[in-house]
């Protein structure tokens, strides 16, 4: 029988919410998850699933992206998640791009990055089907980790359920106190409130979450049925595009003269903040994506960006026939300026949101930081990878 005093109670299963589920269940709290919709149906089960260390500036967050690298290992044995652990690949397609990846390379050496240069023979170990004769240059980075969104959130949740956390789903919270959460169905006494509720920005606190500096992004992707699979690409692939839209890349003395130059040569490029990715499923279909548009949720799928996403894959790699077999959108809440947002809006009810595209690289580690800092217990020391 559940029960109905907690000492935390989250608001929302995705990602967020449930990486803090699983460090305080670890710390051995008793931890309830309270979803208003069936099931999981936001951001965490609607991106390409990519862990992406590569992507995170060093610093604060770089360490909580290698903390949460060893906490995804884990729980890839432990709660059977499906994964390829071999990394990604970021691929040139300018000399400008190539001298940025040389320059990273180069740059990062003594930071928990694992990078290796590569020429386009030995780019054909891992893409059998590179289009564009320009691609020279890539540099292949052991440290991603690819897991399918999906799947990876309700195993997740069967190993949390597993291990003692009530999850209600079908149940939106109605009203929430110091100690107390109301939802549909019940009322439940609690320590401490945790809402991670995504792009859901209006049904609890809104005024709180207007004082942080947000913006919703839709993003556009979609799913590639591809008839002869010995062209599929066996690791992720980024770009050009994917250089300019992570921090760690600001490092590189060539980034300001790229962006002048896709300004110039591909402005849709930035308009609909495109950032070109490709990656293999589980069952050997592609998902290609992804652009950002700021400011609102979008509901409609638009097909100029579908058909410009198409068009620079092409550029990129020749996967012969396929059919576009789904296309779809996701909405996540970006806190500008910075990677997340943690307000206390009242005495032990916390709001933790705006991860943006980070979803699936922080939240291991930051819900461990967290939940440390409020057993008093000290910060891990920088973090290596291993």
């Amino acid at each position: 029988m559940k029960s109905n005093t907690y000492d935390l109670i989250i608001g929302g299963a995705g990602i967020v919410g449930l990486s803090h589920a699983l460090a305080a269940v670890k710390k051995g709290w008793k931890v309830a998850v309270i979803e208003r919709t069936p099931k999981p149906m936001g951001a965490s089960v609607r991106n390409f699933g990519f862990y992406w260390l590569i992507g995170q500036q060093h610093g604060e967050h770089l360490d909580l992206a290698v903390r949460s690298r060893e906490v995804w290992l884990q729980m890839i044995q432990e709660a059977k998640i499906w994964a390829r652990k071999r990394g990604s690949l970021f691929l040139a397609n300018s000399k400008t791009e190539a001298d940025v990846l040389e320059e990273f390379h180069t740059l990062t050496q003594n930071q928990p990055y694992d990078t290796t240069l590569l020429n386009r023979d030995e780019l054909g170990k891992y893409i059998p089907s590179l289009a564009s004769s320009t691609i020279q240059t890539g540099l292949l980075s052991s440290t991603e980790i690819q897991v399918s969104p999906f799947q990876a959130i309700f195993q997740l949740i069967e190993y949390l359920k597993f291990k003692g956390v009530d999850i209600f789903f079908s149940e939106p919270i109605l009203h929430v106190e110091t100690g107390k959460v109301i939802t549909s169905a019940r009322t439940l006494t609690t320590n401490k409130v945790l809402l991670s509720t995504g792009s859901d920005i209006y049904s609890l606190f809104p005024e709180e979450i207007k004082k942080q500096n947000t913006t919703l992004c839709t993003l556009q992707m979609m799913k590639l049925k591809v008839h002869d699979k010995t062209k599929l690409p066996k690791l992720p692939i980024a770009t050009g595009t994917s250089l300019t839209h992570y921090s760690s890349f600001e490092i590189c003395p060539s980034m300001s003269k790229l962006k002048e130059q896709i300004n110039a040569n591909s402005p849709l490029l930035n308009e609909w903040g495109i950032n070109l990715m490709i990656g293999t499923t589980p069952s050997k279909d592609v998902i290609l994506g992804d652009s950002h548009e700021y400011g609102s949720e979008k509901f409609k799928n638009n097909n100029e960006i579908n058909d410009f996403l198409l068009q620079e894959m092409k550029e990129v790699v020749d996967l012969g026939e396929f059919k576009v077999q789904e296309t779809w959108n996701g909405t996540y809440l970006k806190t500008i300026g910075n990677t997340y947002f943690h307000a206390e809006v009242e005495e032990n009810v916390h709001l933790v949101n705006g991860l943006g595209g980070n979803g699936m690289t922080l939240s291991f580690g930051l819900a461990e930081k967290h939940i440390n800092k409020w057993m008093g217990i000290s910060e891990r020391p920088e973090a290596a990878l291993i």
